[in-house]
């Protein structure tokens, strides 16, 4: 039986009767940076997504779409910016309740995979805050 709460394997049946479908998917997976890859097969992934369909009291079909919309942000698929608006079409729910799964799920789930890879853009934000704590320049350099 499907994991429904992984986004790997939420469409594994479907995928595998689907030989052209399954290479798809897989090839954008190896395109994504290892971070990104890391959150679609990490086990808390699915523990995470489980909590939110608790939370929020889902049902299998809503579970389901809202973790197929999470793999196909991570995958670039759908805009992390209609995550609302997608939660509020695919789950048919109102858009309060698809606006406080949203923030659960950027907060749990999509920053990091959203976010460019820290090689690519340089050190995190941290590391600038450490080097000028208070935020001033010192023209006198």
């Amino acid at each position: 039986m499907r994991n429904i709460y992984s986004p790997i394997e939420v469409d594994e049946e479907f995928m595998l009767r689907d030989d052209e479908k399954h290479e798809l998917f897989y090839a954008k997976i190896n395109k994504l940076p290892e971070e990104m890859q890391d959150i679609l097969f990490d086990e808390n992934t699915d523990n995470i997504l489980r909590k939110i369909a608790e939370q929020f009291q889902l049902n299998q079909n809503q579970t389901i779409e809202m973790v197929r919309l999470v793999r196909d942000i991570i995958i670039k698929d759908a805009q992390k910016e209609n995550v609302i608006a997608d939660l509020t079409d695919r789950l048919q729910i109102g858009e309060n309740i698809a606006r406080d799964i949203a923030n659960k799920l950027t907060a749990n789930l999509l920053s990091p995979a959203a976010a460019p890879s820290i090689s690519e853009s340089g050190p995190p934000k941290e590391e600038f805050n450490k080097v000028n704590p208070n935020n001033v320049l010192d023209l006198r350099k």
